[in-house]
């Protein structure tokens, strides 16, 4: 009987060390992802100005719209004891579909989480919506609150996975071959093979498969996992360079 509680004593604790281990090495590779991006963008000559970390995940079905609201209330309120920071809150249930969103905000940071939810079948299907958006002078801050909060989601048995959004400007307007340049040298540097491609009057895209990006997507059975998007913003007279992995999540 001792062997045996010896056994499974064993074999609980390499579970839980490989657990620990796998996702301290998920928030290195993270880590490296946004670093590998920042770090294309530069190499171009593009000057980083904003970083953006944003997830959507379907929760389990409620009967009541009232859920949403009684679980944002008790995120909310254990968030703000654990956090200690103080939390924006906006709620709405008369619309058709009915949302429940805290905010915090640390200078030009923004670390928004929105429940949302659509009716069918009879019950309420719950979103949970992330949003951490910093200007690049406020990284680490937006480092911090998404490994936070992928600690507090972990906790409560929510898995997500997050895409990440740079953005960064040439104090240029850059025509046409320059912009295709621009993206050819990203994806240079990122060793990425192109998946597809679409332009039109106002933007270039393109998507591919870079090694040094930890996750992937597939789109008509390819590996993606990066984006590289650029367009002219004519009233600044500037030019928008923005790269997302696995995909670009942010307007455009």
């Amino acid at each position: 009987m001792k062997k045996k509680q010896l056994i499974t004593g064993i074999f609980l604790f390499l579970v839980m060390t490989i657990y620990l281990i796998s996702g301290t090495d998920a928030t290195r590779r993270s880590a490296e992802d946004y670093e590998q991006i920042i770090g294309a963008a530069r190499q171009t000559g593009a000057r980083p100005v904003l970083i953006q970390f944003h997830q959507s995940q379907a929760l389990p079905s409620v009967e009541h719209a009232e859920a949403i609201f009684s679980m944002g209330d008790k995120w909310k309120r254990t968030l703000s004891r654990e956090w200690n920071t103080p939390v924006a809150e906006d709620r709405d249930l008369t619309e058709k579909h009915p949302h429940y969103q805290i905010v915090w905000q640390k200078g030009e940071a923004k670390f928004t989480v929105k429940w949302t939810a659509t009716f069918e079948s009879g019950r309420w299907t719950p979103f949970l919506i992330t949003r951490i958006e910093a200007p690049i002078e406020q990284l680490d801050q937006a480092i911090m609150w998404k490994e936070q909060w992928s600690k507090w989601l972990q906790k409560q048995r929510v898995l997500v996975k997050f895409n990440t959004c740079l953005e960064s400007v040439y104090d240029a307007k850059l025509n046409h071959d320059q912009q295709n340049d621009r993206i050819t040298q990203v994806l240079h540097s990122l060793e990425a093979r192109v998946v597809e491609q679409m332009e039109d009057h106002v933007v270039i895209s393109t998507s591919a498969y870079s090694p040094h990006i930890s996750d992937y997507i597939l789109t008509n059975d390819m590996k993606m996992n990066v984006q590289a998007a650029t367009h002219v913003d004519h009233e600044k007279s500037l030019t928008r360079l923005i790269i997302g992995t696995p995909i670009i999540t942010t307007t455009y």
